[in-house]
């Protein structure tokens, strides 16, 4: 059962984080970044060892052998010379024309290579299928990056305003208390309405709400931001930050299409599956082609009756499987169909790209509409509590000390519930800001985790051509024709 580590153990005894210590935990310790690191490791040896299939094949081959009984056969040169006596295969046969040239006991090797070009042609396009995985996967890992990278910005800033929001709330909830304490006591002396007392009672029900969500909110941020960062939920967690001003936003719809088009990682991955179904087609057209296969070896039998106990085998095979051309034929017709499909699926990818941009762009621009108008109200709630303040203090010293409180109460009420929801505004201000930034890829960009010279394609590698080329300089010196 796997158990998270406590905070301290990854951030070396600091308790008290930035949202950059906050990223750089997460980056460094994420179970998603590191399955995927390990889907990268492993693509790219499969990728590696692909290459090694277009070298020819050397195979090495060992016998032994025994026989129950000498392997006789007969020899119509023994029977028209007879120049010599021979033992016969069985006692009192009669039989003069038989022979032998195997032992009972056989032990015989041989080395052999065989190449083909039909074959190291396929590997080759399938080496390149592999190395696309294989990029396709450090793609992925970009992607993940990216995703975690706003997943910890937007719970950090949220969590940052909840904190700041929590002792708000818990002056709001009794605030809330205290004017329904006191319009109960008017309330019974019938010195009020009863609906005014009735709707403070849901006032206050709703700022305990208020508080309890604020709770249940912090609870729910603080294990999103740990999770992301993989360590235990019940680590002590202090953030160091400030909600304002706002980090400063590019909301041009077409500038932050035209950088995520370059910073999402779908993009080249769609590339690569495209590149991957072209390979793919051409590796089927070779089978159209008849099958060439070379081969040479050197043999050696211990054979005691053999003059030449070693030698060396030489030839080609050119086979084509008549049958098999219709299959073949349907197979490459469905690859070119798939070629047609991921160069549509590339288009589709980018179209959707776009317009995900375009959507947090536009929820973006509403959070700080949201913000703004909060801020409105903060200000016009402070403005109310002055004025109760003062008509407080100077206008109405000869009327009810109970009425003049409730007034001041509700103001101050009305005050940390502006203040309150424009907490809540500017986190989720940051919130859109870091969905807009993993929308857009600019938070964690592909040219900071790939460099450019590895971002295209990769091409199969040289040396395995160079070795075929040097191996066959060797065959024909070592032919003796």
């Amino acid at each position: 059962m796997y158990r998270a580590r406590p905070l301290e153990a990854v951030s070396g005894g600091q308790t008290i984080l930035t949202i950059q210590d906050c990223t750089r935990i997460a980056l460094a310790n994420s179970l998603d970044l590191q399955a995927v690191l390990w889907e990268e490791q492993v693509r790219d040896k499969i990728a590696r060892a692909g290459q090694v299939k277009m070298l020819p094949r050397m195979d090495v081959f060992y016998g032994l052998m025994q026989r129950d009984r000498p392997a006789w056969s007969r020899s119509d040169v023994i029977d028209q010379e007879g120049a010599w006596e021979v033992v016969g295969p069985g006692p009192a046969t009669g039989v003069t024309n038989f022979s032998t040239a195997r032992e009972r006991n056989q032990r015989y090797w041989n080395v052999q290579a065989a190449w083909s070009p039909m074959d190291a042609l396929m590997a080759g396009y399938l080496g390149q299928i592999k190395s696309n995985d294989a990029l396709y996967s450090r793609y992925q890992r970009v992607r993940v990056a990216q995703q975690l990278v706003g997943t910890v910005t937007s719970a950090f800033y949220r969590l940052l305003a909840l904190y700041e929001a929590l002792p708000k709330a818990q002056a709001l909830e009794n605030h809330r208390k205290n004017i329904v304490k006191d319009l109960g006591s008017l309330a019974k002396n019938a010195l009020i309405d009863n609906q005014e007392y009735l709707n403070a009672q849901s006032l206050h029900t709703e700022a305990k709400n208020q508080l309890a969500a604020v709770y249940a909110d912090i609870e729910r941020q603080k294990e999103l931001l740990a999770a992301a960062m993989n360590v235990s939920p019940c680590s002590t967690l202090k953030l160091e930050g400030s909600l304002l001003p706002l980090p400063p936003t590019m909301l041009d719809s077409c500038a932050l299409e035209a950088a995520a088009l370059v910073n999402r990682p779908e993009c080249y991955q769609a590339d690569l599956v495209f590149a991957n179904s072209v390979a793919d087609a051409k590796r089927l057209m070779v089978k159209f082609f008849p099958r060439v296969d070379g081969f040479i070896g050197y043999f050696r039998d211990e054979n005691k009756f053999f003059l030449n106990k070693n030698w060396i085998d030489g030839g080609m095979r050119i086979t084509w499987d008549l049958m098999d051309f219709t299959a073949n034929y349907l197979e490459h017709g469905a690859a070119k169909d798939r070629v047609i499909k991921t160069d549509q699926d590339r288009a589709v990818i980018s179209m959707g790209i776009l317009t995900q941009v375009k959507l947090k762009t536009l929820d973006s621009m509403k959070a700080i509409d949201r913000f703004k108008r909060a801020s409105e109200l903060t200000q016009q709630a402070s403005e109310a509590l002055r004025i109760a303040v003062d008509v407080e203090t100077a206008k109405m010293r000869g009327a009810d000390q109970s009425l003049i409180r409730i007034t001041r109460e509700k103001a101050k009420a009305n005050q940390l519930q502006a203040e309150l929801d424009r907490l809540y505004a500017v986190g989720e201000v940051h919130s859109a800001i870091a969905d807009l930034n993993t929308c857009a890829g600019t938070n964690y960009p592909v040219s900071t985790a790939i460099p450019v010279s590895e971002s295209s394609p990769p091409r199969v590698s040289r040396y395995p051509v160079n070795a075929l080329k040097s191996a066959a300089g060797l065959v024909r010196r070592a032919l003796p024709w």
